[in-house]
């Protein structure tokens, strides 16, 4: 049986999150289909406004995961207790802030407060399977991660179906929501459980790392979806409509190759496999991109049918931009994830400095036609790409002997700073790390 890190291992990892993530994506759609047929025009667009602060919400979960597997692959089991505890925390205090949010989200998305606070309860569950991703994740079980996937996909699915066959309103649908997300974090919690090691490692970093890392994804996050409200705003309505079709290209664009990031992730962290995690992963989300993008150059008319119908025909000159844009944004991604895996802090800041930029440029400029407002995007999702090519030069330039080499010199000095340690009076429990337990993959 090949190991995860092995040819055959990554191979077979990357077809079950490949797979995993489809199915969560199908879902995903299914319910806002769903919910779009049930509810009607009126409280769909309120369901659909909840649903928005649920995604947005929702960057704490994958933060967590960030965190939670380079701690795992960093230090090993031993850093599970406190991700655990540290999760916990940040899981109830962002509940509690929606919460506390709860009246002014209901009167400026016209909103019932009640409403807002099943949101905020949801959020609970939510978050914490982001332990538990990170948990699969850090220590390269993709099987159980893709397994994940799914199921808290279907356990809000099945809660939000539940509810609207009781009842067809809203509430009913957010109240189903909650059960099904909190059933599917009991049954996260038996598919992932936490490991229980001999030692237990202070973790006083993670806090922070947790905060740069949520930081960042919320960054961009808002980056990959700030144009459509521009569009909104600027273009009349056919046009906004057109640029709004445009922009579910771009997401499929997007999404597609977004299980390479997670599977490579864990490599990432990893000195000795890192260089070449980098070069392959880099390698593969930009063929995935440059393969959507000529597809769609080649057959515009198809794709802008297949998606939105005749309506949408318009958009036909214009919707391989979006699909570029989106696979930029992709490969963007995947170096973000580059800069978290090494606890880079100033991650975040470059994202929010291209986010605003583009929202001037566009404020300012570029805002009068589709065309305009999505090559903004291009240029705004080059930008970032090119920032993290910088960022990453010297890994992507290196080997990964020569990286592991100064990784083993930099453990061969530690060991001699121990060796020198051991005449010194004993260090207070989490005062100093095994340096064995800090180089992965040796």
């Amino acid at each position: 049986m090949s190991s995860p890190g092995q040819p055959a291992g990554v191979l077979r990892g990357g077809a079950l999150l490949a797979a995993g993530l489809a199915v969560s994506n199908a879902f995903g759609y299914a319910l806002n289909l769903v919910a779009s047929r049930v509810l009607g025009p009126d409280e769909f667009g309120a369901f659909a406004a909840l649903m928005g602060i649920v995604l947005v919400a929702f960057v704490g979960s994958l933060a967590l995961q960030s965190v939670t597997a380079r701690r795992l692959a960093t230090d090993g089991p031993a850093a599970a207790p406190a991700m655990a505890r540290l999760g916990r925390r940040f899981a109830f205090g962002i509940a509690g802030g929606l919460a506390l949010a709860a009246p002014a989200f209901s009167v400026f998305l016209h909103l019932d407060t009640v409403q807002v606070l099943l949101v905020a309860a949801s959020m609970v569950p939510l978050t914490l399977v982001g332990y538990r991703f990170g948990l699969a994740q850090g220590t390269e079980r993709f099987a159980p991660l893709a397994v994940l996937y799914i199921v808290v996909a279907s356990g809000r699915l099945g809660g939000t179906l539940v509810g609207l066959a009781i009842r067809d309103s809203v509430t009913a649908g957010l109240i189903g929501s909650l059960a099904g997300a909190s059933a599917a974090a009991v049954l996260a919690a038996r598919i992932a459980p936490s490991p229980h090691p001999s030692t237990d490692i202070p973790e006083p970093g993670a806090a922070r790392e947790l905060a740069i890392a949520a930081g960042a994804l919320f960054a961009f996050f808002g980056l990959t979806n700030v144009d459509v409200l521009l569009a909104r705003h600027h273009l009349d309505g056919h046009e906004a409509g057109l640029y709004a079709l445009g922009a579910v290209v771009g997401k499929g664009a997007f999404w597609f190759p977004a299980f390479i990031a997670v599977l490579a992730y864990p490599m990432l962290v990893d000195e000795s496999r890192r260089g070449s995690a980098m070069r392959v992963s880099l390698a593969l989300v930009a063929a995935s991109g440059a393969v959507l993008t000529l597809g769609t150059a080649l057959a515009p008319h198809f794709v802008v049918g297949l998606i939105g119908g005749d309506e949408y025909e318009d958009l036909a000159d214009e919707v391989a931009l979006f699909a570029l844009a989106g696979s930029m944004y992709a490969v963007a991604q995947l170096l973000i994830y580059a800069r978290l895996a090494q606890g880079d802090p100033r991650s975040g800041v470059r994202v929010a400095a291209v986010g605003v930029a583009l929202v001037l440029w566009v404020q300012l400029s570029a805002n009068d036609t589709v065309t305009a407002i999505v090559l903004s995007v291009c240029a705004a999702a080059a930008a970032l790409s090119v920032a993290g090519l910088l960022a990453e030069r010297r890994i992507l330039l290196w080997s990964d002997r020569r990286a592991g080499d100064e990784a083993d010199d930099e453990g061969g000095t530690r060991s001699e700073l121990d060796g020198l340690d051991a005449v010194q009076p004993e260090q207070p429990a989490g005062g100093r790390e095994d340096p064995e337990r800090q180089q992965p993959g040796r």
